[in-house]
């Protein structure tokens, strides 16, 4: 159950960032405007092809926008949290 609920909250947080990345990429003439780098993180399994789905094609606004965007798979859940740092460190 709490596997679910955490893939959950991974996918609304990831969208969300997503949706806010986006929407600054539009904003060319906004001061700081430009590149943007996006990644989404989320994991390798079935449910997360979906959402990977998803995110690639809201991923595929952001290149056109002039921003890049990279999907980044957790390899597996046995140790999700200090794996979940890692790759966003590495996303950083």
């Amino acid at each position: 159950m709490l596997h679910k609920k955490l893939n959950w909250w991974l996918v609304i947080a990831m969208l969300a960032g997503l949706l806010l990345s986006a929407n600054t990429g539009f904003a060319k003439d906004a001061p700081g405007a430009g590149a943007k780098h996006v990644c989404a993180i989320g994991g390798a399994d079935a449910f997360f092809a979906v959402v990977k789905n998803g995110a690639d094609l809201a991923g595929s606004l952001v290149e056109a926008a002039g921003s890049k965007y990279t999907w980044i798979a957790l390899p597996n859940y046995d140790n999700i949290g200090p794996d979940m740092v890692k790759l966003i460190e590495q996303a950083v």
